[in-house]
C-alpha cells in the first residue's frame, strides 16, 4: 500500500511506476514514478536543511 506520494509503509521505502499501481497504463506509471521522485527530493532536501540547522 502506498500513498498518493508513493511512500510504503515501510519508513524509507518508496514505491514508483507500476509497483504504485498494478493497473497502471504507461503514462499514469510514469506520472507516479515523477511524483515518488519529486517527493523523495523533498524529503531528503528537508533531512539535510535539519541536519545543517543543528550543526
Amino acid at each position: 500500500m502506498t500513498d498518493e506520494r508513493g511512500l510504503t509503509t515501510v519508513p524509507g521505502v518508496w514505491a514508483a511506476g507500476n509497483v504504485g499501481g498494478f493497473a497502471e497504463q504507461v503514462v499514469n506509471a510514469a506520472g507516479r514514478g515523477y511524483r515518488a521522485g519529486a517527493a523523495i527530493n523533498a524529503e531528503l532536501l528537508f533531512a539535510d536543511l535539519d541536519a545543517t540547522a543543528r550543526v
